[in-house]
């Protein structure tokens, strides 16, 4: 099993931006853990949204955020974030606490698909002979 993290905030205030920038309270992150970024004043931990698992829309949206917080053109902001290195935006890990989403994958749930299946072959292969003598 892996699982996709998410981060929530606890912050009221932190909670009505991404409500307004994304339309959740929830948001996909690459890793589970903080890394720290250098900042004017010192260095703070961070979360690095996932750009790419947030809808369209929201993308948008947040690049649009993006380019009137920076007086930037929209199309740059655009540009530069879909096609940086790793797709995301750093955002700071005050307030925030690391939700997991479990996922299965496609070689497990073979696995699990055929358990049933495998038992039942197995039962009755020897149930008669456990039944019968």
């Amino acid at each position: 099993m892996n699982g996709q993290h998410f981060i929530k905030t606890t912050d009221g205030k932190q909670a009505k931006l991404w409500d307004d920038w994304f339309g959740t309270d929830s948001l996909p992150v690459l890793a589970p853990n903080p890394r720290e970024q250098a900042r004017r004043g010192g260095v703070i931990e961070v979360y690095d949204i996932a750009l790419m698992q947030l809808s369209e829309a929201q993308r948008n949206h947040f690049f649009a955020h993006v380019a009137r917080d920076t007086r930037s053109d929209y199309e740059t902001v655009k540009r530069e974030l879909e096609n940086s290195l790793h797709r995301s935006y750093p955002i700071s890990a005050d307030s925030c606490i690391v939700l997991v989403e479990e996922t299965v994958s496609e070689d497990e749930t073979a696995v699990q698909d055929r358990r049933p299946f495998l038992f039942g072959w197995l039962a009755r292969l020897f149930m008669p002979r456990l039944i019968y003598g």
